[in-house]
């Protein structure tokens, strides 16, 4: 008996592993997965933990009909692994109310965007442990600062921390945040005293930024250096000279590898940040371990960067990639 083409490619096709319709399912689109698991029912069966793996860039209605969803269909709870809306703004009630819910019980939840309605933390969130959680992004504000604080601590497997604010000064946590395994952190420089000290001793990845463009240098660095532990810092400067932020690092943590500097100001400000390149030689040669330098900002009229790097890499005979780059 022979076969005809049609009936022949689809014998094929089923004796693709898995594996493979993985890999290639992996790149499709949310639609094209749609219309995948209405195809076979091996194809289904891969590609539906693929659909639901990831939550982002979502619509209002979008977000919903996806709470609706998980809320009858409790069994493909296991498959998401990624929650990261913009926001969940534009949501029933009766969506906003069932979201937290649905959340507290995502299994094998790894990075979860705490936005929106999310912040306040409702009970059902605040009270969740995810185990194989190890990304959080959050914003604090006044009113959750220690909700917030306690539901950190409960994730025990978390190595990401992202953290912005909602107002200039949230003030204290009441409780410290404490993170075994926390390695990598970026947000406002103004929550780094509430980090407790056995997690600060970890950190080895910080990107700071500041609400009102201020990092106070030297208290800062003073609790980076008491453990030395940290490696690669990117740091947003613009009312204090770059001159004066490398010179803070230099004295604190000599021994750092990766350092970025991003001297841009706000945007409604057309404002030259001060660099201090006359200053930069003499602060570059207190750095022993110095392999990465990126500088970003305003580049001043008749910047030479080829004597400037020339001179930079004089200064600190470790530095084997510098890195020169312009805003505005």
């Amino acid at each position: 008996m022979r076969l005809t083409r049609a009936a022949a490619r689809k014998a094929n096709s089923h004796k693709i592993p898995n594996e493979i319709l993985t890999e290639m399912f992996s790149h499709m689109a949310r639609p094209d997965l749609a219309r995948i698991c209405r195809t076979t029912k091996k194809y289904r069966a891969v590609a539906i933990p693929l659909l639901y793996r990831r939550v982002a860039d979502m619509n209002a209605l979008e977000l919903e009909s996806w709470v609706d969803t998980m809320m009858v269909n409790s069994e493909l709870s296991p498959y998401v692994w990624y929650f990261q809306p913009h926001s969940t703004g534009g949501l029933s009630q009766k969506a906003a109310m069932q979201l937290p819910t649905v959340l507290a019980g995502l299994p094998n939840l790894r990075i979860l965007n705490v936005v929106g309605d999310l912040c306040q933390l409702s009970e059902a969130l605040y009270n969740a442990r995810f185990k194989q959680l190890h990304t959080i992004e959050c914003t604090a504000m006044q009113s959750n600062s220690t909700c917030l604080a306690m539901f950190l601590n409960r994730q025990e497997a978390l190595r990401t921390l992202r953290m912005a604010s909602s107002s200039r000064n949230p003030g204290p946590f009441e409780v410290k945040i404490e993170l075994p395994k926390l390695t990598n952190y970026r947000g406002e420089s103004m929550f780094i005293p509430n980090l407790h000290d056995s997690t600060v001793c970890r950190l080895t990845t910080v990107r700071l930024w500041a609400w009102s463009f201020d990092i106070e240098w030297d208290p800062l660095m003073e609790t980076f250096g008491r453990f030395g532990a940290l490696r690669d810092l990117t740091a947003d400067v613009w009312r204090v000279k770059a001159s004066a932020a490398l010179e803070a690092i230099a004295k604190r943590l000599p021994s750092i590898e990766r350092i970025k500097i991003i001297a841009k100001g706000p945007k409604k400000f057309d404002v030259r940040p001060e660099i201090g390149l006359a200053e930069l030689p003499h602060v570059l040669c207190l750095f022993q371990g110095l392999n990465f330098l990126s500088f970003e900002s305003f580049p001043p009229d008749e910047f030479d960067i080829h004597k400037t790097v020339i001179a930079w890499g004089e200064s600190c005979p470790t530095l084997g990639q510098i890195c020169i780059g312009a805003f505005f």
